[in-house]
């Protein structure tokens, strides 16, 4: 008679599923694996810049919006940084004349305050273009927006400073800049 094994029929089912695995396994090992969708990483988000400019005497301020370091790379954002420079160095020129302070600032909101720290007309300005503020005590601060983008900022600040502190030094050529004092 003969012997029968009660498990020796599922001993070797388990046996083939687990030699079919390891096939499995060994040849999903060497087929090329399915191409990969490209994740483009955004950079972390960049924390809000806020700046507080503090007024006492007559003062320009050009702003520029806060940019992080790889909008920096981007060669358009280079590109109005360039004219923004450019226009911070030609206010600086046609005002040498005068006891003014040029300040850019570079931020995504402002705070002017005066020499107390307490806010000037409670007035923060969001940046959200380039521009420039100009101050004077005793007189109607003057806001700028360079609505064409840094391109036109030299001429849009130079023909309010010229206007705003009576210098004709900052009128750039081409300009109406009547003294509007």
């Amino acid at each position: 008679m003969r012997s029968r094994k009660p498990f020796g029929s599922v001993a070797l089912t388990i046996a083939s599923l687990a030699a079919v695995a390891v096939s499995a396994a060994m040849i999903s090992s060497c087929a090329p694996a399915a191409p990969r969708k490209a994740v483009r990483e955004s950079p972390p988000p960049r924390q809000a810049v806020h700046q507080q400019v503090p007024l006492d005497r007559a003062t320009v301020v050009l702003f520029f919006p806060g940019i992080s370091d790889a909008e920096r790379g981007d060669a358009a954002a280079q590109a109005a940084l360039d004219r923004f420079h450019v226009a911070v160095e030609w206010t600086r020129g046609c005002l040498r004349q005068q006891p003014i302070v040029v300040r850019p600032v570079f931020a995504d909101s402002i705070a002017f305050t005066d020499a107390s720290r307490s806010a000037v007309g409670a007035y923060t300005h969001r940046v959200d273009k380039a521009g420039c503020y100009l101050f004077e005590p005793d007189r109607q601060p003057m806001l700028v927006r360079a609505n064409a983008g840094a391109s036109n900022l030299t001429d849009a600040c130079g023909v309010a400073a010229a206007r705003y502190f009576a210098e004709p030094a900052c009128c750039t050529p081409g300009s109406d800049c009547g003294d509007r004092r």
